[in-house]
């Protein structure tokens, strides 16, 4: 008689995360050991690695909100030597080749918080990781996830090899094609928009003086990001098949249709890194939690980048699930019970309901080539630049503090 073979017995934690980019890391820095003070455990599918010095990366506009909490994490004073202050902003519409109409400008006056930071991700994922692990015990676990199971006071979850490991609560931050939502039937709502999205970074001669130009085309938005240095972080919106062939070109061909675009107050341009293409989409979760299952970041929702706000987003569900979480935790409450977890998606879903949906107008505003809607857009924005207070009220909602604020968002600790 073949003997059993042993049953596997489950690890229990109090707080699961699964997925180790910048919003995981985030989050384990929140709640875990250093933070509120869970025994916190993040799932990743490969051993988290430190970027070396330098590596290419895409890069993030942190806004205000952003930036303090990971002040109050601990990330800041490591990140802020790779970060550049973003001290304008200069919108314009208009041809390639063509004249630029200037529609709007954001400087020093117009910012009622501090100006955003534009890091790169290799720079941010460091920074995190090195906050992460100073107590040197490592909070990982590698594996990859292939159930889920709701055992009404946890949540348990199943690796390929068998092993599990359960909590009260499992977070999904495990990016835009999340499993975790997909093994517990979340649906979306979403649409492709048939663009994608080239990001290089470009060495130039002149210096960028901190300033971010943001080019409405028809073919979509050129955003130009200073980055640290005489850098310029590139975010080039075309439809798939022009980019694509975009990111295929040899470099003097590329150089070629860049120069046709970048203008010439950063200078010669030096070199250009590699080039990456990637496909733009709308994407939000119909709901934001499951049983003992919370939803942040990409898992949650995907919006288009021409406003950068997608990872500030993602660092926004982090404050308010960890404070959540905080004040069941002090409560003696279920950190992951139905309570606990409607007060964070009544917090964050219609917000971002809201804001990716302004992002996603903007776009089909600005991605066209309609003579009566661009007279529209351009009577409607230089209005905009002509009211202070209007132009304050903008910059407020891109730092992130407007609303009912989490108190990760000020700086404030849990």
């Amino acid at each position: 008689m073949a003997a059993k073979p042993e049953s596997v017995v489950a690890r229990d934690y109090e707080l699961i995360i699964v997925g180790a980019g910048p919003v995981g890391l985030a989050l384990a820095l929140a709640l875990g050991p250093s933070g509120l003070g869970l025994d916190c455990v993040v799932v990743a599918a490969t051993e988290p690695q430190r970027p070396a010095a330098g590596a290419p990366g895409r890069a993030y506009a942190l806004g205000a909100a952003s930036r303090r909490m990971l002040g109050g994490l601990g990330v800041w004073p490591t990140l802020k030597p790779h970060a550049q202050a973003m001290e304008r902003i200069i919108v314009t519409d208009g041809r390639v080749g063509g004249s630029q109409l200037s529609l709007l400008e954001f400087g020093e006056a117009d910012a009622a918080h501090d100006p955003a930071q534009i890091v790169e991700e290799p720079a941010l994922i460091a920074s995190l990781l090195d906050t992460l692990t100073k107590p040197a015990v490592s909070p990982f676990c590698i594996g990859e996830v292939t159930e889920f199971t709701d055992l009404g006071a946890a949540g348990e979850i199943r690796f390929t090899d068998g092993q599990k490991m359960r909590a009260p609560l499992v977070v999904a931050a495990d990016g835009a094609g999340s499993r975790l939502a997909s093994l517990n039937a979340i649906a979306h709502v979403s649409w492709d928009y048939g663009q994608a999205g080239l990001v290089a970074t470009i060495e130039h001669d002149l210096p960028h003086n901190g300033v971010a130009i943001e080019r409405f085309y028809p073919s979509g938005p050129f955003a130009m990001l200073p980055l640290t240095g005489k850098r310029t972080s590139l975010v080039w919106t075309e439809a798939q098949t022009e980019a694509t062939r975009l990111a295929n070109l040899e470099r003097s061909a590329f150089q070629i249709e860049l120069e046709r675009r970048f203008g010439e107050d950063r200078g010669r341009i030096l070199s250009i890194g590699p080039r990456h293409a990637y496909p733009l989409k709308f994407k939000i979760a119909r709901k934001f939690t499951a049983p003992r299952l919370a939803l942040v970041g990409d898992a949650a929702h995907v919006v288009h980048p021409l406003a950068g706000q997608g990872l500030n987003l993602g660092f926004r569900d982090v404050a308010a699930l960890a404070e959540c979480v905080a004040d069941a935790a002090r409560l003696g409450l279920d950190v992951g019970d139905a309570t606990t977890l409607t007060r964070y998606e009544r917090w964050r879903r219609f917000d971002t309901v809201q804001s990716a949906l302004g992002y996603d107008g903007l776009n089909r505003l600005f991605s066209n080539d309609h003579d009566g809607l661009r007279l529209v857009r351009d009577l409607g924005l230089g209005l905009v630049d002509r009211l202070p207070a209007v132009k304050r009220a903008f910059m407020a909602e891109a730092a992130g503090l407007t609303g009912e604020t989490p108190r990760l968002l000020t700086g404030a600790a849990l």
